[in-house]
């Protein structure tokens, strides 16, 4: 009898314990469907677009076809790309949502340039990222990527 009322006691005490951790619900402490959870992962530019039309090169390297971004928790930004046939990685990056996740904050520098833009997110899927942006130049930039992610 008391040995039941001990596992009772105990199964009590860890459904309390596992069900009260994320007030949000959720594996991760929130809602695996909100925006911050489904960017959260590496992502690789498939199409680029430049006013319109796809383009396969431009000096903004942070905008090719293959550049790889590493989106993390926490706001952390990671953009790789190649040069000259070397791997380069950017420094000092951070993203964050605005305006009730319609707006994505970026900003890093890669290569010597700078980056920073507010671009408008035109769709965001577990697999695919895709937002447009106007540079300082004038320029209307269309970014698809896949996502990287094996889970």
């Amino acid at each position: 009898m008391f040995r039941k009322i001990t596992i009772s006691i105990l199964f009590i005490l860890t459904t309390i314990a596992v069900s009260s951790c994320y007030e949000e619900g959720g594996a991760r402490g929130g809602n695996i469907n909100e925006p911050e959870y489904r960017i959260v992962k590496p992502w690789q530019i498939t199409h680029t677009y430049l006013n319109g039309e796809e383009i396969t090169e431009t000096d903004y390297y942070a905008n090719r076809p293959s550049t790889f971004y590493y989106i993390y928790a926490d706001c952390v930004l990671s953009v790789t790309a190649y040069f000259n046939g070397q791997v380069r990685e950017s420094t000092a990056g951070h993203w964050i949502f605005k305006d009730h996740n319609k707006i994505l904050e970026m900003e890093f520098s890669l290569l010597g340039y700078h980056y920073f833009y507010q671009a408008t997110v035109k769709k965001l899927t577990k697999n695919d990222l895709i937002y447009e942006y106007d540079d300082p130049d004038g320029n209307h930039w269309r970014i698809e990527m896949g996502s990287r992610a094996s889970y």
